[in-house]
């Protein structure tokens, strides 16, 4: 039975194996890696994930969802239909989409899987993060941080380097400072913001355009501002070989034209790049190295394939700067050599990645000065190497008190309320009024974020035991049995490639202009047409056509060349073209 590798992203999700010596990325159904992490459901109430559900955010944008997992660990309801999820239920059926597609692809039952997050998750992602994994029926004991599958994916075996790790995906940001040398990959220090990724750039250009044709932005409906959003996105990608693009969509009614310049979108993005300063600087910092003992930086993730984030990088940091055209795979290909790692593969089984803690683990202590907020003392520091364990003494406050509170939280805030609570544990000490009762604090902390907290009262002995492994993986065993039935019961559907097709199509329809959406209003009748044709190899050669014209016309959108191709399709699919 196969372990897999997930790299469950913001915008994209990927899984990948160990297979044959080697790390190896796994197609979904439309034989692609990439698979959209956006869900839908449709009138039967079934869970429809990735390129479709995608499409659904602008044809239904009241039934999809997406960049849910900047709200990972939060209690935060998204409404998808008429039903609401936690943001770990919708990862369940991201998840379970790309075990379907692994699968199918080993031919053999998936039993584990090893899922990435970003490395600056606090406790509660990464509680929510295993959820997900449950709600989808497999066991997810390790959680791998993205950039450390990153800097296994990028390790040069001929060469000791120190490289910091810049993973800049669709809504996270990740730094990591990696040294690595012998069968050894150490990381440093990381840091990081779960707020920040390619999606704000997106954002942004949405509000440029908004501004430039004094859209109100606060009455557009939901999928007005997707087909915005989508075009902005797809500016974006292609500026990224041109200088400039004119963006035509429409909207009410109108067709909106924009053209961005890579210079104006620079300038735009300022405030954006300046973002990426404060967390490499603290990770730069926390490794005790300076820029200079660093040897290249390491791009990973989608929002790196922009130039100007490139130039910009490369001259906060004035060291070499290495991407690679699939820095989108870079994070799921080092999961997968960690698959062969924890596989025991006789080519990887001696390799060793360490791995630190992103926050301080604290207690809470008395405030003489403001009782009502507790100062954080910290037991175990940020970016220190797991697994650890460290033992404080504590005393009670005032004579005669026979109870105390462990408060323990996750951050670095002076107050401990402001820091991520994460547990508390009530310890009885017993009654003193001649001198004040000592207790010894204990927290061990495990590569699995794992955190055993152990309090033991010097003049007694007792000892007591609070084991946190994040918010949410204390639901009572019968209910969690209930609420994982309630989950996996709602069904994935399953969709043919006509079904594809005619979503893309009503999609770009919505997105065209009033001269566009005369052939794409043809596009679609044609294919509604197929339902009712019997010769099957008619409907797939006249998919395959229309597919061909749906990728031309989506790549020249904006662009007058779409009407000289137009006519050669409405021939195609009319049957008056030679074959």
């Amino acid at each position: 039975m196969a372990i897999i590798g997930i790299d469950l992203g913001t915008t994209n999700s990927l899984v990948t194996a160990f297979i044959d010596g080697k790390s190896v990325l796994i197609p979904n159904r439309h034989g692609e890696f990439l698979t959209p992490s956006v869900v839908s459901l449709n009138d039967n109430g079934q869970i429809i994930v990735g390129k479709l559900a995608k499409d659904r955010l602008i044809t239904k944008p009241n039934t999809a969802a997406s960049v849910f997992k900047r709200k990972m660990g939060t209690d935060t309801k998204i409404f998808v239909g008429k039903k609401s999820f936690l943001p770990e239920e919708l990862s369940s059926f991201i998840l379970r989409q790309l075990i379907e597609d692994a699968k199918t692809f080993l031919n053999e039952p998936i039993t584990e899987a090893v899922i990435s997050v970003p490395a600056y998750f606090n406790a509660n992602q990464r509680a929510a993060t295993k959820m997900a994994g449950s709600l989808s029926g497999i066991k997810v004991e390790r959680l791998v941080n993205e950039p450390s599958a990153a800097a296994l994916a990028c390790r040069n075996w001929d060469t000791d380097e120190t490289f910091i790790v810049i993973d800049f995906g669709g809504g996270t940001l990740d730094v990591s400072i990696v040294e690595t040398f012998d069968n050894i990959i150490n990381v440093c220090a990381i840091s990081g913001n779960n707020t920040l990724g390619g999606i704000d750039f997106d954002h942004a250009i949405v509000e440029e355009i908004c501004a430039e044709h004094s859209i109100d932005l606060n009455n557009l409906a939901d999928s007005e501002y997707q087909i915005l959003l989508k075009a902005a996105e797809t500016a974006k990608i292609h500026l990224a070989n041109s200088n400039e693009i004119t963006i035509s969509v429409n909207v009410k009614g109108k067709k909106v034209e924009y053209t961005l310049t890579n210079s104006f979108f620079f300038s735009r993005a300022q405030q954006i790049l300046e973002r990426l300063k404060k967390p490499i600087q603290q990770a730069v910092r926390d490794s005790g190295l300076a820029i200079s003992d660093i040897d290249k930086c390491i791009l990973v993730g989608g929002s790196c394939k922009m130039p100007i984030v490139q130039d910009f990088l490369g001259t906060l940091l004035r060291v070499p700067v290495s991407y690679s055209s699939d820095a989108d795979h870079i994070v799921a290909l080092g999961l997968g050599t960690y698959v062969g790692i924890k596989q025991r593969a006789s080519q990887v089984k001696d390799l060793v990645l360490t791995d630190i803690c992103p926050f301080s683990l604290n207690v809470g202590t008395y405030n003489h000065d403001n009782p009502a907020r507790n100062i954080t003392q910290v037991m175990i520091p940020r970016n220190t190497a797991l697994p650890t364990s460290r033992t404080l003494p504590f005393f009670t406050v005032i004579l005669g008190q026979n109870t105390i509170d462990i408060l323990i939280s996750q951050g670095e805030e002076f107050y401990n309320d402001d820091n991520t609570a994460l547990g508390k544990l009530t310890v009885q000490v017993p009654y003193n009024i001649r001198v004040h009762e000592q207790i010894d604090v204990t927290f061990t902390y495990d590569i699995n974020a794992i955190l055993v907290v152990q309090v033991k009262v010097a003049s007694t002995g007792k000892q007591y035991q609070l084991m946190l492994a994040g918010k949410g993986l204390d639901i009572p065993e019968h209910q969690l049995e209930k609420y994982l039935t309630n989950i996996q019961n709602l069904k994935l559907a399953h969709y043919e490639r006509l079904d594809f097709v005619l979503e893309q199509a009503k999609r770009m329809y919505a997105e065209a202009d009033e001269n566009l959406r005369p052939y794409m209003q043809q596009i679609v009748l044609e294919l509604e047409k197929l339902n009712k044709i019997g010769s099957i190899r008619k409907i797939n050669k006249t998919i395959g056509d229309i597919e061909t014209q749906l990728a031309e016309i989506e790549k020249n959108l904006g662009s007058d060349d779409i009407f000289n191709k137009l006519p050669v399709f409405l021939r195609l699919i009319k049957g008056d073209a030679d074959e």
